[in-house]
């Protein structure tokens, strides 16, 4: 073969290096890349759904914790609240007795009857109901006090729940705030009366 031919073949090969990538690779590449980057997107909202969720685990503690003190300090009676806390209705027990032992500020309607506060009664997936109500969580002994016939439902509640050996739950999620793949509901977090938390997935 000639040196010409040798040239000729150098020339070609040169000419391929420069043409750089060709319009399928870039197409290729840019599929990879907005996958990856979807993956990636997904990965990290699920985490911070997971943050949000392990936090509102922590308020309900707090608000369990906060509860139990109350009872130690009151013969061992649950603080009273026979509905639903609601503070535009003027309801807003069992907050005001749980204050003095949670280092937070209480939600409080302003002047211009806007519900400001938070602390441990705001879930943060919750986008509606604290601002309604001024409390993310419902408190299930209020339930059975709001039908006690005795003139003393928290001492009657009380003593039907040592009673019982309940374990149910005394603080919870009044929505399904979690939102979860597969979830019809978005599941609760509950605190329990032998302590823990749960996830609970309704049908």
């Amino acid at each position: 073969m000639t040196s010409g031919g040798l040239n000729s073949v150098g020339r070609e090969r040169s000419r391929r290096g420069a043409r750089g990538l060709t319009l399928i690779e870039v197409v290729v590449s840019i599929g990879v890349i907005s996958v990856l980057i979807s993956l990636s997107a997904g990965a990290l909202a699920g985490a911070r759904r997971e943050a949000r969720r392990v936090a509102c685990s922590a308020n309900l503690r707090t608000l369990g914790i906060a509860t139990e003190r109350f009872a130690d300090a009151n013969r061992g009676r649950l603080p009273l609240a026979t509905r639903p806390i609601d503070l535009r209705a003027g309801r807003a027990d069992p907050i005001p007795a749980l204050s003095a032992y949670l280092d937070a500020e209480a939600p409080r309607l302003d002047g211009d009857g806007i519900v400001v506060g938070g602390g441990p009664w705001r879930c943060p997936e919750d986008r509606a109901v604290f601002a309604e109500t001024g409390c993310s969580y419902g408190y299930f002994p209020s339930a059975f006090m709001e039908v006690s016939l005795s003139r003393d439902p928290s001492a009657d509640v009380t003593a039907i729940y040592l009673r019982s050996g309940w374990r149910g739950p005394v603080w919870g999620d009044r929505l399904g705030y979690h939102a979860a793949s597969g979830v019809k509901d978005g599941g609760r977090n509950y605190y329990c009366f032998d302590g823990g938390v749960r996830r609970t997935i309704e049908p």
